[in-house]
């Protein structure tokens, strides 16, 4: 399992490399994005190479290997799960999330990001805010910038417990009944 150190290296570049396979990301901009001194990256990047995470070049730049991308890949799914997770379930504002994030995305298993990325599912499938859109299609009953304060809610938690599903509305502040 890769460091969150290596996990950010590649995830940064995964975000800033070029869109051409051939061309490099240069060292000095890598070193910029993650916060060290060129020096500093081209060590983690010689270590990352003998990994196969990364393809590099001396005085050229690094790109990403497939496997790299692979984990990259991996490591941007993660930070956006949970940025979801604090969000739609913890309600936390999205102008405070990606700092969060950035740390929990290291620290979180396997197990948990699973049953976060089903209950992102299950809201998809079962919930759905009146006035906001849901997968893609606003909602008919409702004016846009309306004061709307019911939730539709088709019962059927089986993913999950009562438990977690009662504390899932909890959350979103909504009293059954209401």
């Amino acid at each position: 399992m890769p460091t969150s150190t290596v996990e950010n290296y590649l995830k940064q570049i995964y975000i800033d490399q070029p869109t051409d396979e051939a061309t490099m990301m240069p060292m000095g901009r890598l070193a910029s994005a993650v916060g060290v001194t060129p020096g500093t990256a081209t060590a983690m990047i010689k270590t990352m190479t003998e990994s196969d995470l990364v393809v590099y070049e001396p005085r050229t730049g690094v790109r990403l290997s497939p496997e790299g991308e692979s984990l990259a890949l991996q490591v941007l799914r993660r930070h956006r799960l949970v940025e979801l997770w604090l969000v739609k379930i913890l309600g936390l504002d999205w102008s405070e999330v990606h700092e969060e994030a950035e740390v929990l995305e290291h620290a979180i298993s396997d197990k948990v990001l699973a049953r976060i990325d089903a209950l992102r599912g299950w809201f998809e499938q079962h919930l759905a805010m009146w006035g906001e859109s849901h997968r893609g299609l606003n909602c008919p009953l409702c004016l846009v910038g309306a004061d709307v304060r019911r939730l539709c809610i088709d019962i059927d938690p089986s993913p999950f417990s009562p438990a977690i599903a009662a504390a899932t509305i909890r959350g979103l502040n909504v009293e059954p009944g209401s």
